[in-house]
């Protein structure tokens, strides 16, 4: 593609071309290839460099070995990442298996000598439900049709903060709102939260709140208050954010003319499966444990990616010893 600039290396023996590849990743290379961009009049859209541009770039030029050994350096953190990558992959496909066989066969200690019945929703345990969401949720209500902003009383939060199933403080925004405003749209731990207006894509998603604070949520978004005697907010999120109810979800919307809206009162008459309330918390506690995993594995891929920042900016900065450093 006319879009890369390929450099092929002349002198194998003077230059590894790996780590020509890690040295245009430091920082300070960085920023001279956007300073030679902007110098061509270079946008972010648009003017791409070319080989010319670049050729009269100055490189430091460690002998052979030592190159080879800052690439093996690199490398090896590397491979933790893409371990790391692998072991989140893994456990995600698991706790995609283990919502199906869940919400299918029940929690694992209620099993013994269970039959399953047909339903419109599919096969389930004979003493489940299938009931409206309107019948075991107190409210479902809009947000605040307030813009967001870098000032204000509280923070708002909009449909960029729910992602994969959780609540991320992301471009977090914030709004004026009187006290009676905030109570209106305030968000309580235990409360649902799902977004009602976006792409198809993304349409659907749903967390659950249990932040410390105090925030309000957007229009875009809706709040859903289960009965607390009849449904658990763990097992609502976690039944939402499984693969076919989200793609169930997706035929509410109405389409408009960039984006597709579900309503509150479509929600309301959707249906759903319902165990009973201690077999919903076995089910939310198996697929939170699996969450958890998840979590300790992102935290670790995080380090790794971090000390892999730090190492490729120190060595080439020549900030370590690399002949003391063993592989």
């Amino acid at each position: 593609s006319p879009a890369y600039i390929v450099f092929s290396i002349k002198d194998r023996d003077k230059l590894y071309p790996k780590f020509l590849f890690y040295l245009f990743k430091t920082n300070q290379y960085k920023r001279i290839i956007i300073e030679k961009a902007k110098s061509q009049g270079a946008t972010r859209h648009g003017l791409p460099l070319k080989f010319n541009h670049l050729s009269t770039l100055e490189i430091p030029l460690p002998p052979l070995p030592i190159q080879q050994k800052i690439v093996s350096i690199l490398d090896t953190i590397q491979e933790a990442i893409n371990i790391q990558d692998k072991i989140i992959e893994t456990t995600k496909e698991l706790k995609k298996s283990m919502m199906a066989d869940l919400f299918k066969y029940g929690g694992p200690s209620f099993r013994k000598g269970r039959n399953l019945k047909k339903t419109e929703i599919g096969e389930i345990p004979e003493d489940w439900e299938v009931v409206r969401l309107g019948e075991v949720v107190e409210e479902i209500s809009y947000g605040i049709s307030k813009k967001g902003g870098e000032k204000g009383n509280y923070p708002i939060l909009r449909m960029n903060n729910i992602e994969d199933g959780k609540i991320i403080l992301k471009d977090l925004q914030f709004v004026k709102l009187s006290h009676e405003e905030f109570n209106k749209f305030r968000l309580k731990k235990g409360d649902v939260v799902f977004n009602r207006t976006n792409s198809l894509e993304l349409v659907g998603k749903t967390a659950l709140f249990e932040l410390e604070g105090n925030f309000v949520f957007a229009s875009y978004l809706l709040k859903i208050v289960p009965v607390s005697s009849k449904l658990l907010s763990r097992y609502l999120s976690y039944y939402f954010n499984w693969e076919p109810i989200q793609k169930k979800l997706k035929t509410l919307a109405s389409r408009g003319a960039s984006q597709v809206n579900i309503s509150a009162g479509r929600l309301r008459n959707f249906k759903i499966i319902l165990p009973p309330l201690s077999e919903q918390r076995e089910i939310a506690d198996i697929l939170q444990t699996i969450d958890q995993k998840i979590e300790i594995e992102q935290k670790k891929k995080e380090l790794y990616e971090e000390l892999f920042k730090t190492m490729l900016n120190k060595i080439f900065n020549q900030e370590i010893d690399i002949e003391k450093i063993k592989v």
